[in-house]
């Protein structure tokens, strides 16, 4: 089965997030993109504020996941990732961010990064919606307890 390799540096750092798509990815390795910085561009409806984006950072880094992933599950990540436009926004929800910790966490990227991702302020938007309750089930049925 031919695959290709994705890096995750927002929600998709967390398995429960990104099995939602793509359920037959596993983890490659951790990588950085040396140059970028991390940055909140668009709103997403599904996460109640800013989702992950990069932009040009010279003396930043982005951290993140590369997963091998399927070629078959490739369209169901690219409807995920909403490629089609965007609408500017700046602070993620508490929800999402969470997602991002998470996956860092798990992930063990190094404390550095985490704590800069720990530190960005968020919307403050508490509300739950549906895609929110399936990443929280998907975690509860992969580790119960």
């Amino acid at each position: 089965m031919n695959s290709f390799k994705y890096f995750a540096y927002g929600s998709n750092l967390s398995l429960y997030r990104l099995v939602c798509s793509c359920p037959s990815a596993k983890k490659f390795c951790n990588g950085q993109l040396s140059g970028y910085k991390l940055s909140f561009g668009r709103f997403s409806k599904g996460w109640k504020g800013g989702v992950a984006s990069i932009e040009e950072s010279i003396s930043d880094r982005v951290c993140g996941v590369i997963w091998d992933i399927p070629d078959t599950e490739l369209p169901a990540l690219d409807l995920q990732e909403d490629l089609g436009g965007s609408q500017p926004y700046n602070d993620p929800s508490p929800q999402y961010l969470e997602a991002i910790v998470d996956g860092a966490i798990t992930n063990e990227l190094d404390n550095e990064y985490l704590q800069k991702l720990k530190d960005t302020k968020t919307n403050g938007n508490t509300e739950i919606t549906k895609l929110m309750l399936k990443v929280a089930d998907l975690k509860e049925k992969m580790h119960p307890g």
